[in-house]
């Protein structure tokens, strides 16, 4: 995951005054899973993004970009 979207979690779990476990509780995943997401050691899926971003109020962009072939 990028480390842009991480430090962006990061950031608005501090701002916000909130815990690891206060977000993954709201947001109806295990602690120690965030904990992993958080620190880029796991990648969620993009429900799970979408949940953490929610218990968060902040918005993801997704960028669809083509494939680029090679060979």
């Amino acid at each position: 995951m990028e480390q842009s979207i991480l430090t962006a979690l990061r950031s608005a779990i501090q701002e916000r005054g909130l815990t690891i476990a206060d977000v993954a509780k709201a947001a109806g995943i295990h602690r120690a899973n965030l904990s992993q997401i958080l620190r880029g050691k796991i990648h969620p899926t993009l429900p799970t993004l979408c949940r953490v971003c929610g218990v968060l109020q902040i918005e993801i962009v997704i960028v669809n970009q083509p494939a680029v072939e090679v060979g």
